[in-house]
């Protein structure tokens, strides 16, 4: 009993120290992609830019919000930019949405220690606010993003042959059992 009481006690100090350190800006937890550890002055565990990483993580936001690319094929640009998973391999299309769709990017915080409030962080952001929300739209399907792949097999999608009605003219291939 005593020896529960006493880890009891740890749970409580550790994520309450936790709590303390996200409520001011700082980040206790693993550095995400993009960003390394580091300490204030007075000790605070906050993020710092990568100098390898942060260009990558950078050059992918933007690449994203042109509408070069889906998801999956970012994930392969990333990787031929050099950023790998834990085990060394590509990262997954999951992982890359995520990163996306992480607004630690913009400079924000918000994990459970604060309980779903946003905290302003005391690092650097990567991406400026309105290239990550142009992301976010594009991820929620609210704005519609051809990938390199759909421009190469539908060169006149959207383009200049117009229906009747005034609309652009659109294609597709429709993949069933027998193949496109």
């Amino acid at each position: 009993a005593f020896a529960q009481f006493d880890n009891d006690i740890r749970i409580i100090r550790t994520t309450g120290g936790m709590r303390a350190r996200t409520l001011q800006g700082g980040w206790p937890h693993d550095a995400p992609t993009g960003y390394k550890k580091a300490r204030t002055v007075s000790g605070i565990s906050y993020i710092e830019p990568d100098e390898v990483e942060a260009p990558i993580i950078q050059k992918l936001f933007s690449e994203f919000v042109s509408g070069k690319y889906s998801i999956k094929q970012a994930a392969d640009l990333v990787y031929s930019l050099g950023i790998r998973n834990k085990k060394g391999g590509k990262m997954k299309w999951q992982s890359i949405k995520n990163i996306m769709t992480n607004s630690i990017y913009i400079g924000q915080i918000s994990t459970k220690f604060t309980d779903g409030r946003v905290i302003r962080g005391l690092h650097q952001p990567l991406v400026n606010e309105k290239t990550f929300y142009r992301a976010q739209a594009i991820i929620s399907g609210n704005i519609k993003n051809h990938s390199k792949y759909a421009e190469l097999e539908w060169p006149l999608r959207g383009g200049f042959i117009k229906h009747v009605c005034g609309k652009a003219m659109t294609g597709s291939a429709p993949r069933g059992r027998s193949g496109p």
